[in-house]
């Protein structure tokens, strides 16, 4: 992530979501790694899983930093749970 994100999602479209017809079926986040990675707030991370709470969309949440800022977490953890959740398959 490079910064903070907004789904976007007014009322009518949460209440659509709520009723199975929203657009967005899985969010996948992390931040980057590597030698000339760029930094990630938790804030963001924070805020996409907020939003994805409210609107029931499924969240994998792979790597973010870690508390010192000098590297990174493999499936870290907000809201005391791993956010490992996989979109649900439709026949």
């Amino acid at each position: 992530m490079l910064g903070m994100i907004n789904l976007g999602l007014n009322h009518y479209q949460l209440l659509n979501i709520v009723s199975g017809h929203h657009k967005i079926d899985w969010i996948i986040m992390g931040a980057e790694s590597g030698k000339n990675r760029r930094s990630m707030k938790l804030e963001w991370a924070h805020s996409i899983a907020k939003q994805c709470i409210n609107a029931d969309i499924p969240m994998l949440y792979k790597q973010g930093p870690d508390d010192y800022g000098k590297g990174f977490i493999k499936m870290p953890m907000i809201y005391d749970r791993t956010w490992d959740l996989l979109p649900e398959v439709k026949k």
